[in-house]
């Protein structure tokens, strides 16, 4: 099952060609006959049942407290991700989201991309810095032109989970790459690193060629569509990532 944003005031679709097996009996009569069908069978009642749930939104406008209220809701759902969504509310209600997601024992995914927050000046660094430093499951954080700061995915370092580092399209410089690629050096779980359509050049490749020197996890690394980096260079790394790999083998 998956969260969506919903009209709470549309009606309930209903079939009229739906046929009545109830056989005239009286509402309690069929719930008394229901729950002798779930004895015999010893069958638990459907509300009892764990639905696992997702957060995922795309194309909508919600606020902080609304996100946080879906969080506290269900400790079972794996995902989060919010595609081209407008978040409103205050710094206030950006930390109770953040102190929601701490430590959530099931999300694997969390996505933000093309996000944006109402109130300029706030951003979703702690979010990212909770999530990173203290969900036990996470495998992959995708983070894609949203207000987030490189020292804050930098936070993946400690993460012994991640296996997914995607920062694709985020205006990242040779300054940014450096703080991700020493990130990265220290994780030792991390297999992909994307940050195809960034603003990094050669200096930002090297220090991802340092970074290999120290990680022994990574095994792709995507930086198609950046600026001016060198053919020898972007070999270089392909040929540190080929070793490894042969190695591994």
């Amino acid at each position: 099952m998956v969260i969506r944003l919903h009209n709470p005031n549309k009606p309930p679709v209903t079939n009229p060609n739906m046929t009545d097996f109830s056989g005239g009996l009286s509402s309690t009569a069929c719930s008394f006959l229901f729950s002798l069908f779930l004895l015999r069978f010893h069958l638990q009642p459907i509300q009892s049942l764990s639905i696992m749930t997702d957060i995922v939104i795309s194309n909508e406008t919600v606020t902080f407290k609304s996100l946080t209220s879906m969080v506290k809701k269900d400790d079972d759902f794996k995902a989060f991700e919010l595609d081209s969504v407008k978040i409103e509310g205050s710094e206030d209600d950006m930390i109770m989201l953040s102190k929601a997601i701490r430590g959530h024992p099931c999300m694997k995914t969390f996505m933000l991309k093309n996000v944006t927050v109402a109130n300029e000046s706030v951003d979703l660094d702690q979010v990212v810095e909770m999530l990173l430093i203290t969900c036990p499951k996470l495998r992959t954080l995708h983070l894609e032109n949203a207000p987030i700061s490189a020292t804050s995915i930098a936070t993946a370092g400690y993460c012994s989970t991640l296996e997914e580092l995607l920062v694709p399209n985020s205006k990242l410089n040779d300054k940014d790459a450096a703080t991700v690629a020493a990130a990265v050096a220290q994780n030792q779980s991390v297999r992909v690193v994307d940050l195809t359509g960034n603003d990094m050049t050669d200096v930002g490749c090297l220090s991802f060629s340092k970074a290999l020197e120290k990680n022994l996890s990574l095994q792709t690394l995507k930086l198609d569509g950046n600026g001016d980096i060198s053919s020898e260079n972007r070999n270089k790394i392909a040929g540190q990532l080929s070793e490894r790999i042969a190695k591994a083998a």
